[in-house]
């Protein structure tokens, strides 16, 4: 989650402006089976299923203690970066990136420079606990396991089991061997040996998935940990299910007292030196500043006693029930740009006669005056996230100046059209030249 509440998605997608996806939408609200061998069906629900994909990312870093922790450090750094206005002007492209130590022209305040220490003490501890995490690990069988197989494993998992209950078993493998076996060996290496080692594909996905989430939430090395997992589903793969079950699974979580307290530590989130110079800003989105590592942590704790304890994990719960889970806001830009710097948007008026409550990053008149939202943030579904969009947007304001500020690469970080708006903000609060 790069430290951002959020998942990103594609303006096309979230206000079903694809024509593919406008197609699978109209066969799937028919009530009939999507055929997967027509080309535009099966596009439009590549197109559909990516918020899915996305959400179930932000569940396994909710619910992964490893990847709670490392999302926490990556947060820590953004409260310390948002109170560096007014402690550096003058700011030159040659004092960049900056570091404790290193000469530059610019004026820096003694609270500055313990800021600027912070956040690379949170970069080290961030770089050292990152490395640990997603370190490759060798399974007895010669497989190869790392974070990412396992993230991107349950990802896909969460789509089969989509069609799953929603379509059909024939859609699901079909699916699969259309479009999952032709992507990158990370999003498919581990799907397939549960494939080729089950009775039935729904008994594969099963499988994979409760492999993965034992993996993820119930251990601080969880490569390490699906090593000795698959290693038992290879050797004993009848009553798998019974053993790594939602049971099984639920009991994984009797740390949660040590992991609270060390998220209530203001100093771990960096949280005590904002309560002591706090950043201006609106009384009530202080508080959501200042509260947000307790809102995080009872989004984790609302999402074990939902989906894992009631749920008990059911696939068909998670997607019929979603709006009982915490629900991350949708940060969306248009996937292309012309050449005159313009891309897909939609009417703001639209948007509030359909009650769809949305935050506009940037907006624009291209089309008679109409207000336009260019990008914005907005609700997964219909529910209202259980974080203000405001701080949404300071959060990535915040990742956007950190890696300016503090990184050496001058990479694209989200998309033109917002880099641009949260650049011109970085030049204006720190004199940047």
């Amino acid at each position: 989650m790069q430290g951002l509440p959020v998942i990103f998605v594609r303006t096309e997608t979230v206000f079903a402006i694809d024509p593919y996806l406008s197609r699978y939408l109209k066969a799937a609200m028919g009530g009939g089976m999507p055929d997967f061998t027509e080309d535009a069906l099966l596009k439009g629900f590549e197109q559909f299923i990516t918020s899915s994909h996305e959400l179930r990312h932000f569940h396994d870093a909710l619910l992964s203690r490893p990847l709670f922790r490392l999302f926490m450090l990556q947060n820590s750094r953004f409260w310390r970066v948002l109170q560096l206005p007014g402690n550096i002007s003058g700011l030159t492209a040659a004092d960049l990136p900056l570091q404790n130590g290193k000469a530059i022209q610019a004026d820096v305040t003694p609270f500055g420079l313990s800021l600027i220490g912070e956040v690379q003490e949170a970069d080290r501890l961030y770089n050292m606990e990152r490395r640990r995490l997603y370190k490759t690990h060798t399974c007895k069988n010669d497989l190869t396991v790392s974070m990412v197989d396992l993230l991107e494993a349950d990802a896909i998992a969460a789509e089969l089991l989509y069609i799953l209950v929603s379509h059909n078993a024939a859609s699901a493998e079909q699916y699969y061997r259309q479009v999952v076996c032709q992507l990158p060996i990370e999003y498919n290496k581990l799907v397939n040996v549960f494939v080729d080692h089950a009775g039935s594909f729904d008994q594969a996905i099963v499988s994979l998935h409760l492999a993965v989430a034992h993996s993820l939430y119930g251990s601080d090395d969880p490569a390490s940990s699906f090593c000795k997992v698959i290693e038992d589903y290879l050797a004993r793969p009848d009553g798998f299910v019974d053993r790594y079950g939602p049971q099984a699974i639920g009991e994984l979580f009797g740390g949660e007292p040590a992991l609270e307290e060390w998220v209530m530590s203001h100093r771990v989130v960096g949280m005590d030196a904002l309560a002591e110079r706090p950043v201006q800003a609106p009384n009530e989105l202080l508080e959501e500043m200042l509260g947000f590592h307790r809102n995080i942590y009872a989004a984790r704790k609302l999402l074990i006693e939902t989906y894992i304890k009631n749920f008990e994990m059911n696939a068909f719960d998670y997607y019929q029930r979603t709006d009982e889970l915490p629900l991350p806001p949708i940060v969306f830009w248009p996937g292309e740009i012309s050449e005159a710097g313009q891309g897909i948007n939609v009417r703001e008026d639209m948007l509030q006669q359909f009650g769809l409550d949305m935050y506009m990053i940037r907006g624009g008149d291209w089309e008679r005056g109409d207000l336009r939202v260019v990008a914005g943030i907005g609700p997964y579904g219909l529910r209202k996230p259980f974080l203000d969009y405001r701080l949404v947007d300071l959060h990535m304001l915040a990742y956007y100046w950190y890696r300016r500020l503090f990184t050496e690469t001058d990479s694209e970080v989200y998309s033109p059209l917002v880099d641009e708006m949260y650049e011109a903000l970085l030049r204006e609060s720190f004199g940047l030249s």
